[in-house]
C-alpha cells in the first residue's frame, strides 16, 4: 500500500507527513494539534514559557481531550448495552404473550 503526503503547517512551521490515512485525514489532524499550541499561546501569555513546558501544557490537553472522549465512548456503550437487554426483554415479553 502506497503512504498518502500532505504538506501541513504547525506552530508556522511547514512539515510534510506521510502515513497510510488519507490526505484529508492527516491535515485534520494536524488543525487539532496547531489549534491546540494556539490555545496554549493565547491561554498562556507569557512569552517566556519554554518549549518543554509548552509541550507539557500541550500535551496534557490532547491526554485531557483522550480521556474524555474514552469516557463519552464507554457511557455510549453501556447505553447501548442497556438498550439492547432492554429490547431484548421486551421481545422476550412478546413471544411469552404469543405463547400463552
Amino acid at each position: 500500500m502506497e503512504l498518502n503526503k500532505v504538506k501541513v503547517v504547525i506552530d508556522k512551521e511547514t512539515y510534510i507527513l506521510s502515513s497510510l490515512d488519507s490526505q484529508k485525514h492527516m491535515e485534520k489532524v494536524a488543525r487539532y494539534i496547531n489549534n491546540k499550541i494556539e490555545d496554549i499561546y493565547t491561554k498562556k501569555h507569557d512569552a517566556q514559557l519554554n518549549s518543554r513546558l509548552k509541550t507539557l501544557y500541550i500535551s496534557l490537553n490532547i491526554a485531557d481531550d483522550l480521556f474524555k472522549e474514552r469516557q463519552k465512548n464507554k457511557e455510549l456503550l453501556e447505553e447501548i448495552e442497556k438498550l439492547k437487554k432492554e429490547l431484548n426483554n421486551n421481545e422476550q415479553s412478546r413471544n411469552n404473550k404469543k405463547n400463552a
